[in-house]
């Protein structure tokens, strides 16, 4: 448990200028801070500017500062950015917790901020040297920290206390020595939670975010005879709300590194979700569907894939309540968050 005194600041260190599914929750954990539990919070990005804060998460009302108060009473919250990391440990006095949104990330970025080499020369590796995706790069980081990434890793040891929302990333932190890692249910944004759909709008179209697993989504698309798919890109939050709304399937077969928010983010809009089984995927408490909707990413499966959307479109609206309980887990995101914040920031 970590104490929270009335002259405690609550300073989360946060990646500027950054739309994606971390950076949100960032600023998600420190308006529950904020305004649910009445803590003083702050975010602090590690650069200067006006536009720090994207406009789409302005509404979150949170404050920001330019220096860190470096006290004993006080907390700073990193996420397992490395750069964050190599930042907060230049303070010495000041509580410091770190919040792994991923792993897969942690090493990629690891790997790249302790051995720089330009994304040039990854691509002229990748492509004419080792013939590797960027999945393999990250298998290269994980051999070469696996002996000491975690608690011989003086980023990570400097930490009192680590936090997570993945249960496959506190598995695999404990695993490496760090028994003091606890688990907070993750949320999503509330436009999400507040929409509504109908089966009657449902159209036969597969979603996917070509920013995750795409050279084998490619592959699956050129198999697929007769079927539509959209990549979700280049699309305001809106844009993206009303695809996910009349669409009856999406997939996703990226390499999951946390609990990702996409995959939640269509069930909650009535999709029918078909993933691979990689990372927080392979995992039910990280993602709770039927292993019937789960796949590997190999050639061989795709006739199956492609039999399991077909199948979603046929029989959709029997098929869409083997989601259900995905859905309800989803909606409950936002009381469980709470609870487990007040669990582990304990004001006195």
């Amino acid at each position: 448990m970590i104490s929270v005194k009335k002259r405690t600041k609550i300073y989360i260190l946060v990646p500027p200028k950054n739309e994606s599914g971390g950076p949100e929750f960032l600023h998600q954990l420190a308006n529950y801070l904020r305004y649910k539990l009445n803590f003083n919070v702050y975010l602090f990005f590690n650069e200067s500017g006006d536009d720090l804060i994207p406009k789409a998460y302005a509404h979150y009302s949170n404050l920001m500062v330019s220096e860190i108060e470096d006290h004993y009473d006080n907390i700073v919250i990193s996420p397992e950015i490395p750069q964050l990391l190599i930042w907060m440990k230049k303070l010495q006095q000041i509580q410091k917790i770190i919040w792994w949104l991923s792993l897969d990330n942690y090493y990629y970025d690891s790997f790249q901020t302790r051995f720089p080499i330009s994304t040039l020369l990854i691509k002229f590796l990748n492509r004419t040297l080792m013939h590797k995706s960027p999945i393999d790069i990250i298998t290269l980081a994980k051999k070469t920290y696996k002996k000491n990434i975690f608690s011989g890793d003086p980023l990570v040891s400097q930490a009192r206390f680590n936090l997570c929302s993945a249960k496959h990333v506190e598995i695999a932190l404990k695993k490496k020595g760090i028994t003091d890692v606890f688990y907070i249910s993750e949320l999503l944004n509330e436009q999400y939670l507040t929409q509504s759909w109908n089966v009657e709008d449902k159209k036969n179209v597969v979603l996917y975010n070509p920013k995750k697993g795409i050279k084998f989504t490619k592959r699956l698309i050129k198999n697929a005879k007769n079927v539509k798919f959209i990549p979700l890109i280049n699309l305001t939050r809106e844009g993206i709300v009303e695809l996910l709304k009349n669409a009856k399937v999406y997939i996703d077969f990226g390499n999951h590194p946390g609990r990702d928010r996409m995959p939640r983010e269509a069930a909650i809009m009535g999709c029918c979700i078909i993933t691979n089984t990689v990372g927080g995927a392979k995992l039910f408490e990280d993602l709770p569907i039927k292993d019937d909707y789960k796949f590997s990413n190999f050639d061989n499966e795709i006739d199956l894939i492609l039999k399991k959307i077909r199948d979603c479109f046929s029989n959709y609206e029997l098929i869409i309540n083997d989601f259900e309980n995905y859905r309800e887990i989803i909606k409950n995101e936002p009381k469980l968050f709470l609870e487990g914040l007040k669990s582990i920031f304990i004001a006195e």
